[in-house]
């Protein structure tokens, strides 16, 4: 009897977690009709609802699956979302972040930390996204952080040589460091030359 609750509470568990995927799906799918018409407000809205049905666990209570996604499958709770599942559900919790970021992006005084910290959620699932890699560096140029640009930048032309955005964005970055530097050494001939003026009439015979 006991296995039989067991397998009960198993099959109605997944059935809603299959639920939560297809809704997710749908919401996903519906922020990205939004988003082709420039609708990003809208957009972001069904992003964060399609976020909110993959937090799962047994009693409905939020759980981030970034939480889930570093345990091991031997270590990964009965309870939690099961193993065959979490592919899946990663897969669309990385789309829905990466579009957030892309949302954000063309919004005027947008937050550019909350755009890094999307990415950084795919790239923990994701690694390799050209995307989300991208789309951090815009944020970083636009924050000012040229040369954490630049090195980031410079490594993704490595592995995409022939992708023309990141050339562009290196032009900028590069363009922004030179004249940082070229402001640095003003100032600093500047001081000199009050630090040399100062130094003669002090030592002017009077």
């Amino acid at each position: 009897m006991a296995n039989s609750d067991s397998s009960l509470i198993d099959m109605k568990y997944k059935q809603n977690i299959d639920e939560r995927i297809e809704t997710a799906k749908t919401l996903k799918n519906e922020g990205n009709e939004f988003y082709k018409e420039k609708k990003y407000r809208q957009a972001t809205g069904k992003y964060h609802r399609a976020l909110l049905q993959l937090k799962l666990n047994m009693d409905n209570v939020c759980r981030p699956l970034t939480d889930c996604l570093q345990q091991s499958p031997d270590s990964f709770p009965s309870y939690n979302v099961p193993v065959d599942y979490r592919q899946t559900i990663s897969a669309i919790q990385a789309d829905c972040y990466n579009n957030l970021a892309a949302c954000l992006l063309h919004k005027e005084d947008t937050n550019y930390d909350r755009i890094i910290e999307y990415c950084d959620l795919v790239l923990a699932i994701y690694p390799e996204n050209l995307k989300a890699a991208f789309r951090k560096c815009m944020a970083l140029y636009h924050m000012k952080k040229y040369e954490e640009a630049l090195e980031d930048l410079q490594s993704l032309s490595h592995k995409h040589p022939e992708d023309l955005a990141i050339k562009r964005y290196i032009k900028l970055c590069e363009a922004e460091v030179r004249k940082h530097n070229r402001s640095i050494k003003k100032t600093y001939q500047e001081m000199f030359n009050e630090m040399n003026k100062h130094s003669k009439e002090v030592n002017a015979v009077h």
